[in-house]
């Protein structure tokens, strides 16, 4: 199965799933996270205790650690990137199915050339696009074969 999809001048960029034990492991400890300060005020509450300062920023904390591991989460079971190439710009996106980034336009003064960025060890043959202008450098992040990349690159050549 590809790993991305290019319509017209659309790109998308889908990141492969982790393995189901860590899907698993990364939607409880999210799910724990979010619960944990209303699990919290219920002991408060039963415990006829006083609703204190402490309680208060552990909620803020629990929410700002919990939508972290949120976007963690759906970033490895649903992440996309879309890329839309225009006359003069490029414009970047990332999707995590129940939001999206912010959508980010790059001005380009000089045709666009697409590399590949290795990631990780050499025997594995991973790697991610690339994408320059001049000084421009634009790095994507999902990762994936050498020869997918290949592939992928042959065809955005077509798109200039």
């Amino acid at each position: 199965m590809k790993q991305y999809s290019l319509t017209g001048n659309k790109l998308h960029l889908k990141v492969k799933k982790t393995p189901f034990l860590v899907r698993i492991f990364l939607i409880s400890l999210t799910s724990f996270i979010f619960l944990m300060p209303f699990i919290s005020a219920i002991l408060i509450i039963s415990s006829d205790s006083e609703f204190k300062l402490g309680n208060f920023l552990l909620f803020i904390f629990c929410g700002l650690v919990g939508f972290y591991f949120l976007r963690l989460t759906l970033w490895n079971i649903y992440g996309r990137e879309i890329i839309i190439f225009k006359e003069n710009k490029f414009s970047y996106n990332t999707d995590y199915k129940w939001f999206k980034g912010k959508m980010q336009h790059l001005e380009i003064n000089e045709p666009l050339e697409f590399g590949i960025n290795p990631i990780g060890y050499e025997e594995d043959f991973k790697g991610a696009l690339e994408i320059s202008s001049g000084e421009l450098f634009f790095h994507c992040v999902t990762k994936m074969s050498e020869a997918e990349l290949k592939e992928l690159i042959i065809e955005l050549e077509f798109l200039k």
